[in-house]
């Protein structure tokens, strides 16, 4: 087990706190207060405010009700954020949301000396007799947002103090310090209802602040240990603690955690990189599910069906492949025709009228982009066969919504990233090494040796037949691009 304090915004809190087995300790945690006063704007209150004061208020909102959140209100504006720490720890984790995201407040006192302090989330909260936390301080005050003060010296001012506060100040080792690198998101689903949040351009300004004094800091203390944050972490509702752009997917909370358990033991150098894809690829697909379905779809164990799967033939196949019963991997009623999707620029395509002949209760959908050759047209007198020279995009959509395969086959240039198209629409891709245009894409079984077209009708044959089977390659083709 180890210890860890933390400054920062309460994603770093909560990724203890929601992992329901963590064997870490938080031990002290300061949140609502910008670093920027720490180290800038130096100015003292005319009187340091108390708990009684605030519990006197009498907020009807969350946070008010805890006596952390109070804690946090009272440090900073006392400014006593700097003697928060009293408890050295293993391990110290900062980001810097607050800076950016936090507004100031500057309040002219009655004897017209100023002060500074960090305008949280609920200082402008009113109870029920209409008073805030900003209307019991005396004296006027006056909201001043981030981007009419930070600058690039600023930033750097920032966090050459807060470098400075760790090391000297509080005796921390920079191999002891996590710069977690978290951004603010910039979209949200609700209820699986996907949105942007409606401040969007100053949550990318925000986050460009983010990105500048992130660097520094990685450049001014080389030994600290960094989390980069998956690009695709979105917010996501309902969440414990509300609505706000940096209440996170749950999958963001256990990458934390897991990088953070890792600096612990000492592993996390030698997996950081793998680490950070793989949850990239969570994120993504869970992103991917909720755009689709409304809500997630469970892929336990996928990782390790992915990294290895067993090959396809008629032996064994229901007692090998994926540890599947008979009964589950059922066969297919025989009345379901599959269809599988063929786009060409020329009629040079592997193996194509021995597939049709092969496998009448498949329908071969051939498009191209242009028109098409006497070779290709004389396919017609297969019953299987549907030709579209000059295919238009809506038929291309709509073809990948009904064809079960994509059977990358022609020689050639791609057109139209069909491929990747395919990929993305969760159509089943299957093809030859020699005509294979994203390779990445197709799972290993799936890419067949040039000209092995009895091997390719064998395997769509086990496919149409096997449900289950198919179902379950389906699911494992969508990890390819992370792990290739």
């Amino acid at each position: 087990m180890a210890s860890f304090n933390i400054s920062g915004d309460c994603t770093l809190r909560d990724a203890f706190g929601f992992k329901e087995d963590c064997r870490h300790e938080v031990k002290q945690f300061l949140q609502f207060s910008s670093p920027i006063t720490w180290f800038d704007f130096k100015s003292q209150p005319g009187q340091n405010i108390s708990f009684e004061q605030l519990d006197k208020l009498k907020v009807d909102w969350v946070s008010w009700k805890s006596n952390f959140y109070k804690k946090c209100i009272i440090t900073d504006y006392n400014r006593q954020a700097l003697n928060y720490f009293s408890e050295k720890t293993d391990f110290f984790i900062i980001d810097f949301t607050e800076l950016v995201n936090l507004s100031l407040i500057r309040q002219t006192l009655p004897d017209g000396r100023i002060h500074y302090f960090t305008s949280s989330f609920g200082s402008k909260y009113k109870n029920e007799n209409g008073v805030s936390f900003l209307d019991i301080l005396p004296g006027t005050k006056e909201e001043l947002e981030p981007e009419t003060y930070l600058n690039d010296e600023r930033l750097r001012l920032v966090a050459d103090g807060m470098y400075d506060y760790l090391v000297n100040r509080l005796g921390y080792e920079e191999k002891q310090i996590i710069l977690a690198c978290v951004y603010d998101s910039t979209d949200y689903f609700d209820q699986g209802k996907h949105n942007e949040y409606g401040i969007k351009n100053k949550l990318l300004y925000a986050n460009a602040q983010l990105e500048k004094i992130y660097d520094y800091f990685e450049f001014i203390c080389p030994g600290a240990k960094v989390i980069r944050m998956p690009e695709e972490v979105f917010g996501e509702l309902p969440h414990k603690w509300g609505f706000h752009c940096l209440h996170f997917c749950r999958e963001a909370y256990d990458y934390l955690y897991e990088c953070f358990d890792r600096i612990s033991d000492g592993t996390f150098d030698g997996c950081r990189e793998n680490l950070l894809n793989e949850y990239r690829v969570k994120i993504g697909l869970a992103r991917r599910d909720l755009n689709r379905y409304g809500h997630r779809i469970d892929r336990s164990n996928l990782q390790k069906i992915c990294l290895k799967l067993p090959a396809l033939d008629e032996t064994g196949l229901i007692s090998n492949c994926l540890d599947a019963t008979a009964e589950q991997n059922c066969e297919s009623e025989t009345s379901n025709r599959f269809e599988a999707l063929i786009l060409t620029n020329s009629d040079q395509i592997e193996g194509l009228e021995e597939l049709i002949k092969s496998l009448p209760e498949l329908v071969f959908h051939i498009g191209a982009n242009t028109g098409m050759s006497e070779r290709l047209t004389s396919l017609l007198n297969y019953e299987n066969v549907r030709l579209y020279p000059g295919m238009s995009h809506e038929k291309m959509q709509e073809l990948l919504k009904s064809c079960s395969f994509y059977l990358d086959i022609n020689y050639g240039g791609e057109i139209r990233d069909i491929v990747h198209r395919a990929y993305d629409r969760d159509v089943l891709i299957i093809g030859f090494k020699d005509t294979l245009h994203e390779p990445r894409c197709v799972l290993d079984e799936m890419q067949l040796d040039a000209g092995n077209v009895e091997k390719m009708i064998e395997i769509l044959r086990i496919l149409m037949k096997y449900e289950n089977t198919r179902i379950e390659k389906l699911k494992a083709q969508e990890w390819l691009l992370h792990f290739k």
